[in-house]
């Protein structure tokens, strides 16, 4: 794992919360707003050994991004190890379903995929170093506190990285308009489904190191979705047929 040192922010109950609740994240202040009842929030600090500090609202436009929506909530945090391959190799199960973005730049999609991808079972989200967006207090409030759940790693080469998947026994299925429909497509135990940017896709080399391409099925009236919503869709679709449902 990749270590960070830094402080970070959190903002938002369903952030904060989650990260309260995650054992591996250090979590040090809450600062909650005079008129926050959020009582499960506040039992959650203090099971933690978290100091809980009452502030005024205007507070949070210091220590917060312009525009942040924090509902009276911030906790300051350690950020959350990045993954390697090798981590991701050793705690993937038999059946297992990765997530790899290509060139995914917009913080709120990153943070609506992270949230899906915690919802339909994803060992871990893959991402570019570069021309991707880096996880962010942001992001982290668009996951809703799906950031505790799903590992994330950056790599150097995303074509190496594809490379080193398919020596892992991985199969890689790249969502495009030119392949068959993911409903008619079987699946093996191991999958890793790419989800390119919106417009341009995924990259040429990208494409070229698929396995296969597989598409969405949609109106012929219009064939287009965002980033963060076709990825909900596709690893739903992977998640049903590969039988990784707990009920």
């Amino acid at each position: 794992m990749q270590k960070t040192g830094k402080l970070d922010w959190l903002y938002g109950v369903h952030a904060c919360l989650s990260a309260l609740r995650n054992i591996d994240r250090e979590c040090f202040e809450l600062y909650l707003d005079a008129k926050f009842s959020d009582q499960s929030l506040i039992d959650a600090a203090k099971k933690r050994n978290v100091k809980i500090h009452e502030v005024d609202f205007k507070l949070f436009k210091k220590k917060l991004p312009i525009g942040a929506i924090h509902q009276g909530v911030a906790l300051s945090v350690k950020p959350l190890p990045y993954f390697s391959l090798q981590d991701i190799f050793i705690k993937s199960p038999q059946k297992s379903l990765l997530c790899v973005l290509d060139q995914i730049t917009d913080p709120q999609n990153l943070g609506a995929i992270i949230r899906s991808a915690a919802a339909f079972g994803v060992d871990a989200l893959i991402l570019p170093k570069h021309q991707s967006v880096p996880i962010t207090s942001t992001v982290a409030k668009a996951a809703s506190g799906a950031l505790e759940f799903v590992p994330v790693c950056y790599v150097n080469n995303l074509t190496t990285a594809l490379e080193t998947l398919k020596k892992n026994d991985y199969w890689i299925y790249g969502l495009d308009e030119s392949g068959d429909t993911i409903d008619n497509t079987d699946l093996p135990e191991k999958v890793a489904v790419i989800i390119g940017a919106e417009g341009a896709g995924m990259r040429r080399l990208t494409k070229e190191n698929c396995d296969y391409h597989v598409r969405i099925a949609t109106s012929s009236k219009f064939t287009t979705l965002n980033a963060s919503n076709a990825a909900a869709i596709a690893l739903h679709q992977c998640f049903l047929k590969m039988g990784l449902a707990d009920v």
